[in-house]
């Protein structure tokens, strides 16, 4: 379909609710299309939460936010809020939507929290979605493609540029609870005070595989590669970071730094964390996987490249570190066991290892190989 409904949303209101929600999927062509998602969410205020789950939007071109008035002042205004989240599924297609810029204040005050592509999210799924060359700022809550979600699945979905807020800070969303995140990567600048990772600020009760990210992240303390802070039976599983690190306080590390009653499996960083003549040597909240690891948690077949990230080795209950030369070997994953005894790193369907793909570090065969930023 084309953007024929939502392009004239404007001039006919509510009526347009029902071709939305009777049409398999309303057409996204232009930045109008795109930014008229809103309307949509307004005039199905008084739908129920389950009709509105039914509203289905389908990009059918690429969109350039990178131009007049887009960019301009604040930038684009995130597609649902704390009064108006967006409850139904955005499906991108893979045509790319580049050059969005958000400008919010990153101090406290109207308007500058949940920011991204979209704001807030309740239920539903964003999929297929390539966001390219962001620019986005915020107070709290701050993700280039998700403020805040509650219960959204998240596939296939590809992120690069910028992000730079307070607390909840991540490369793909700020914060996201109850949801999935699949197949999905992240190559970003990310930087934040509080709770801030390359692909998820804070992640609470979600399933993350097959996701990477390739990052330079910067914040006060609880920053790790993949996600910031996980807690409340978050599993990572299959996932790898690449990249630097920076921080100046405590629970820093290449994969989480924080993790919390959560769970990480078959994963991998290849990480530089700040180096010892800028903290002391022995600070032991600064490691080469998990920087801090409370409650029932546990880190199972996931490893660190010691060399890369300068900290010491550690037990593999924290992620255990190998050399650079060992990341490159199969036998270093196939080898290792889950907690049952069984291998868990699948080589046949899931990873491959090739010298010239990834620098020779394993990379995901279901996504072509993506170069460092």
């Amino acid at each position: 379909m084309d953007g024929a409904v939502i392009g004239d949303f404007k001039q006919e209101g509510k009526k347009k609710i029902d071709l939305v929600l009777k049409s398999a999927d309303a057409g996204i062509a232009t930045p109008e299309d795109l930014s008229q998602i809103r309307l949509v969410i307004t005039a199905a205020e008084d739908e129920s939460p389950e009709r509105q789950q039914n509203l289905h939007f389908r990009q059918t071109a690429p969109i350039d936010l990178g131009q007049s008035p887009w960019n301009e002042g604040v930038g684009w205004e995130p597609i649902g809020n704390s009064a108006f989240p967006f409850r139904g599924h955005y499906d991108g297609a893979h045509y790319p939507i580049t050059g969005l810029t958000i400008q919010q204040p990153i101090h406290s005050g109207a308007g500058t929290s949940h920011v991204g592509l979209f704001g807030v999210m309740t239920g539903g799924s964003l999929k297929r979605l390539h966001l390219e060359n962001a620019t986005v700022q915020g107070y709290d809550q701050v993700g280039a493609l998700l403020g805040k979600g509650t219960g959204v699945e998240v596939i296939q979905v590809r992120v690069s540029g910028s992000v730079t807020g307070r607390r909840n800070v991540g490369g793909l969303a700020g914060q996201l609870i109850d949801g999935e995140i699949q197949n999905s990567t992240a190559s970003v600048t990310f930087a934040g005070e509080r709770s801030a990772g390359g692909l998820v600020g804070l992640v609470s009760n979600t399933h993350l595989s097959q996701c990477s990210t390739f990052v330079t992240g910067e914040a006060i303390h609880v920053l790790g590669g993949i996600a910031g802070h996980a807690e409340a039976n978050t599993s990572i599983m299959d996932s790898f970071c690449r990249g630097t690190l920076r921080g100046s306080s405590r629970w820093i590390g290449g994969a989480v730094g924080f993790l919390e009653n959560s769970h990480v499996n078959s994963s991998y960083v290849v990480v530089h964390l700040p180096p010892s003549t800028d903290i002391l040597a022995d600070n032991p909240t600064f490691r080469g996987f998990v920087g801090h690891k409370g409650g029932a948690s546990s880190v199972i077949s996931s490893f660190y490249d010691q060399p890369f990230s300068g900290r010491s080795l550690y037990l593999n209950e924290l992620g255990a570190g190998r050399t650079s030369i060992q990341m490159k070997r199969i036998a270093t994953f196939t080898t290792a066991l889950t907690s049952n005894g069984m291998p868990s790193w699948n080589f046949e369907s899931v990873w491959g290892l090739d010298s010239l793909i990834n620098d020779g570090y394993p990379y995901f065969k279901a996504l072509e190989a993506i170069p460092l930023p």
